[in-house]
């Protein structure tokens, strides 16, 4: 979706909000719109419009729980690390970018391990994964490299065994 149809959501959403409505008056649909933006300056590389829009989706978001384990909570914290991750790697602060998708990794992992054949959770894992397969150099972090594969492939294992093996999957470098 391109940022003129976030826009044009959002404005709806404000309408609709000075209307009374209480269906799109929510912290949710800020956080949506401001998550979703910021994604999409981060992969322009306008970061700076990409932060605020992150400091105004963390806004909605803290809005919406401020228990930092809620569950919910978490898997929206992991949409926005996606984001913060984009502009890590394309500012080329790499060793920053490591230390945030191990953090993501690990968040993650505790969730899985919660309810293991839940697939929104697998696919965060996988993303995840992939991330750092773009970032771990080998013959530094052969040790790294091999614990991720062990852990991408246990994603691709949920996924294969709830959807077949049809289902093609791909890595996107």
């Amino acid at each position: 979706m391109s940022l003129v149809h976030y826009d044009a959501m959002y404005s709806l959403i404000t309408a609709t909000r000075q209307t009374g409505n209480p269906t799109f008056a929510s912290a949710n649909s800020d956080f949506v719109y401001f998550s979703a933006v910021a994604s999409s300056f981060a992969g322009l590389g306008d970061f700076e419009r990409a932060r605020n829009a992150l400091v105004k989706a963390h806004a909605a978001l803290d809005q919406l729980s401020s228990d930092k384990n809620d569950r919910n909570s978490q898997l929206r914290r992991l949409a926005l690390t996606r984001a913060e991750q984009v502009m890590l790697i394309k500012r080329g602060d790499l060793a920053e970018a490591v230390r945030s998708v191990e953090a993501a990794k690990k968040t993650i992992a505790g969730l899985v391990a919660e309810d293991p054949t839940n697939i929104e959770k697998t696919v965060y894992g996988l993303y995840f994964c992939q991330q750092a397969a773009k970032l771990y150099l080998p013959g530094r972090d052969d040790k790294l490299i091999q614990e991720n594969q062990t852990e991408l492939d246990r994603y691709v294992g949920v996924i294969h065994s709830k959807y077949g093996t049809e289902l093609k999957l791909r890595a996107y470098f």
